[in-house]
């Protein structure tokens, strides 16, 4: 009995420490996103699409080289109710020529707004 408890006592902390670190490997959600319609007359709304994004992480921007970061899209369902009127456009953002891709990127920091006109 008393072996079974050494052999415990020495597994226990290994156990918990490996629990704990599985618990806290959960997927993070650090950017939240609303929107508004705005009435531009004549049938044509501005789309805004806002992301807030927490600190000590950024948002790619929608135009980036290839083999790069996964950058930020936007899919329209077709509809008869609507037309899409131009391409979507992002915020000026920063850019940086990173390291990590070793190639110039765009990103945002805090909140970047995104615009659609529709019809």
């Amino acid at each position: 009995m008393k072996y079974l408890k050494t052999i415990i006592g020495a597994f226990l902390p290994i156990f918990l420490l490996f629990t704990h670190l599985s618990a806290s490997a959960q997927i993070e959600d650090p950017v939240d996103w609303s929107y508004e319609a705005i009435p531009l007359g004549d049938g044509e709304f501005e789309l805004r699409f806002i992301a807030q994004i927490e600190g000590h992480w950024h948002l790619y921007g929608m135009d980036l080289p290839e083999d790069g970061p996964i950058p930020t899209s936007f899919a329209f369902n077709e509809s008869p109710d609507y037309s899409l009127v131009g391409e979507t456009k992002e915020p000026e953002g920063i850019e940086v020529d990173d390291p990590v891709f070793m190639m110039r990127l765009k990103f945002f920091e805090k909140e970047a707004i995104f615009k659609q006109r529709v019809k």
